[in-house]
């Protein structure tokens, strides 16, 4: 194998490793429809929130403690 090749069967690789981890992201993403209330502390989401992830349920500040910690509830 040249080094072309090689170069070429690394990149398809990588390439293939990028897809599924953006994959597997993408699935573990909110889908649906989304809450009108934050499911954890029942303040109301921000319309432009719901819009730009749809299926969330959850307000800013009670996901950025989910990231950080776990689910809060």
């Amino acid at each position: 194998m040249n080094h072309e090749e090689l170069l070429e069967r690394t990149n398809q690789k990588l390439q293939a490793a990028t897809d599924k981890r953006v994959a597997d992201i993408c699935s573990r993403l909110p889908h649906g429809e989304s809450a009108t209330h934050c499911v954890d502390c029942g303040l109301s989401i921000a319309q432009g929130r719901r819009d730009a992830l749809p299926g969330v349920q959850h307000c800013i500040s009670c996901q950025e403690i989910n990231d950080r910690y776990g689910n809060h509830r």
